[in-house]
């Protein structure tokens, strides 16, 4: 786990020997690369291109006004279907949405972008999200 931006949990035996973690595996705010250089990534089911559950820290619902995490039920709730809805789209398969510890868990397929995009000069997510399965889409819009 990065501390403060999530974690990858790759799933059944994954041989992590002679591979430069720090340089396959980036996270940022509310998102995780893997295989950023695209000429590097291996076929699906090799390297670290597997299935994987992964738990991105710091996604909360904010209040759009004040920029203060929201807490009122009904919001969380309908930000939680939106995650739900937009992780489903794009073939990763939700696993579940903490608010108060801001955790969002999914699982994929395999390796490329996942995670939400942000707007460079908020806190925490506004507007726009995306998770990717595979390959870089256009940005749906919540």
């Amino acid at each position: 786990m990065l501390q403060g931006y999530g974690s990858v949990k790759f799933l059944g035996e994954t041989d992590v020997r002679r591979l430069d973690l720090e340089s396959i595996v980036q996270f940022n705010k509310c998102e995780v690369v893997v295989y950023m250089d695209k000429s590097k990534k291996p076929a699906v089911g090799q390297g670290l291109n597997k299935p994987a559950e992964v738990t991105l820290s710091n996604v909360k619902c904010v209040d759009k006004k004040t920029g203060q995490q929201c807490l009122d039920r009904s919001d969380v709730e309908k930000f939680e279907k939106r995650l739900k809805k937009k992780t489903e789209e794009q073939g990763a398969e939700f696993i579940s949405y903490h608010s108060l510890k801001g955790e969002w868990k999914f699982q994929v397929k395999h390796f490329s972008w996942y995670g939400l995009q942000i707007k460079k000069s908020e806190g925490d997510i506004l507007g726009k999200a995306q998770v990717l399965a595979g390959m870089m889409t256009t940005m749906p819009r919540f």
